[in-house]
C-alpha cells in the first residue's frame, strides 16, 4: 500500500505498478536495504567494542598525547564509552538524534538498554532475512523479563525505523491490528488474492497495510465517519447507520477503538487521499482534550510516527462533535 490512486468513475483504489514510476524515481539511487542498515549498525557497535570504545577524534588524540607527555600526571587513561546514535522521535526536529552510551552513569545500569535494542535488532534481522513478518507483540513475548513492558518494544521498533530512515514495513515488523470498519460500500482486496467484503451490521478487522493490494469503493458511498469509541461504533452498526435512508447515500464507518493503530490510520489516510472531495470524512470524538487529540492523530499524524507522517495523515478529516463552548447555548450543565 505504498502508493495508491483513485478512479473517480468507480472509485477503485489500486497500487501503482513499477512500470508507472517516473523517470526521476528510476534514476534515484536505491535506498539501503533493511538488512544492510541493521548489519552496519551492529557492526559499528562491535567495532567500537573491539577497539575499546568509540573512535577518538583529533581533539581526543591531542588531549591524550598531552597526558602521556606530562611527567607529573598520574591519571590513568580512561577508556572512551561505546556510543550509538539513535533517532529521537519525540524531539521537535524529526531529524534529531540521541546518543546511547555504554558504560554510563545510570541508577538502573547501562547494559539493559543495549541488550533490549540488540534483541529487537536480532528479531528484526531474522524477520527480514526469513521473510516471515513479526508483530510488536511477538517481539515482546520473545523475552518478557528483558523488555518488562510492551511500550519498550513499541518505542524501540519505531526509533530504529526512524534511525534507518525506513518504514516499519521495510523491517518486516507489523503492529497488531485492532481497528474495525463497517459498510458494504467497501471491499478490501488482499495481496493473497482474497477479498474482505465489509458488511453493514458489524465491524470487520482492518488488515495491516502490507497485506492490502487495493480497495474497491462503491459508487453510492457518500460519506465516511470516524468514531472514537468501540461501544458507540457497535451501537451504530446495530442501527445500520451506514445504509440509513434518511442519510444522503451509503456510508463507511471506522473506529480505532480510542487512539488508532497504524492499520486504521493507513486506511483513513488512503481514503482521504483518493476519494473525491465531494465525499466528506467526518470524525465524532469526545469534546475533551483526549478526544480532540485522537482526532488530531487522524488528521495530522502523531509525533511518535512523524517519520511516516505523510502516509498516515488525513488532512481532510473534519470534527462534527459538540464543542465545550456550545454547552451554554444548549442550556446543558457542564457537570
Amino acid at each position: 500500500m505504498d502508493a495508491l490512486i483513485g478512479n473517480d468513475d468507480d472509485m477503485d483504489i489500486e497500487v501503482f505498478d513499477d512500470e508507472e514510476l517516473s523517470q526521476e524515481e528510476e534514476e534515484r539511487a536505491p535506498a539501503p536495504s533493511a538488512t544492510t542498515c541493521i548489519e552496519d549498525f551492529v557492526a559499528s557497535f562491535l567495532f567500537q567494542l573491539a577497539a575499546g570504545g568509540k573512535q577518538p577524534s583529533e581533539s581526543d588524540a591531542e588531549a591524550e598525547s598531552e597526558l602521556d607527555s606530562s611527567p607529573v600526571s598520574t591519571k590513568a587513561k580512561r577508556t572512551p564509552p561505546i556510543e550509538l546514535r539513535v533517532a529521537d522521535r519525540r524531539a521537535v526536529d524529526s531529524g534529531t538524534l540521541r546518543t546511547m552510551r555504554y558504560p554510563a552513569k545510570r541508577a538502573t545500569g547501562s547494559a539493559r538498554p543495549f541488550a533490549r535494542m540488540f534483541k529487537v535488532l536480532d528479531l528484526m534481522h531474522e524477520a527480514v532475512v526469513d521473510g516471515v513478518p513479526a508483530t510488536k507483540r511477538d517481539i515482546y513475548y520473545k523475552d518478557v523479563p528483558l523488555f518488562k513492558t510492551q511500550k519498550v518494544v513499541d518505542d524501540l521498533v519505531d526509533d530504529l525505523a526512524a534511525t534507518f530512515e525506513l518504514e516499519r514495513a521495510d523491517l518486516n515488523v507489523r503492529a497488531t491490528s485492532k481497528g474495525l470498519v463497517c459498510g458494504s460500500g467497501l471491499v478490501i482486496h488482499l495481496v493473497s488474492g482474497e477479498k474482505i467484503r465489509v458488511n453493514d451490521t458489524e465491524g470487520s478487522l482492518i488488515p495491516v497495510g502490507e497485506d492490502i493490494a487495493s480497495f474497491e469503493v462503491g459508487e453510492d458511498v457518500a460519506w465516511v465517519l470516524l468514531v472514537e469509541k468501540d461501544a458507540v461504533f457497535q451501537t451504530l452498526c446495530r442501527l445500520r447507520l451506514v445504509d440509513r435512508p434518511a442519510l444522503r447515500g451509503r456510508g463507511i464507518m471506522i473506529t480505532g477503538k480510542g487512539y488508532p493503530d497504524v492499520a486504521t490510520r493507513q486506511l483513513v489516510a488512503t481514503l482521504a487521499a483518493n476519494l473525491p472531495r465531494r465525499i466528506p470524512i467526518l470524525g465524532v470524538v469526545d469534546g475533551d482534550p483526549f478526544g480532540l487529540d485522537i482526532l488530531a492523530v487522524y488528521k495530522y499524524g502523531s509525533r511518535a510516527m512523524a517519520h511516516e507522517g505523510e502516509k498516515l495523515a488525513a488532512g481532510r478529516v473534519k470534527y462534527v462533535g459538540v464543542f465545550a463552548s456550545e454547552l451554554g447555548r444548549c442550556v446543558i450543565s457542564r457537570e
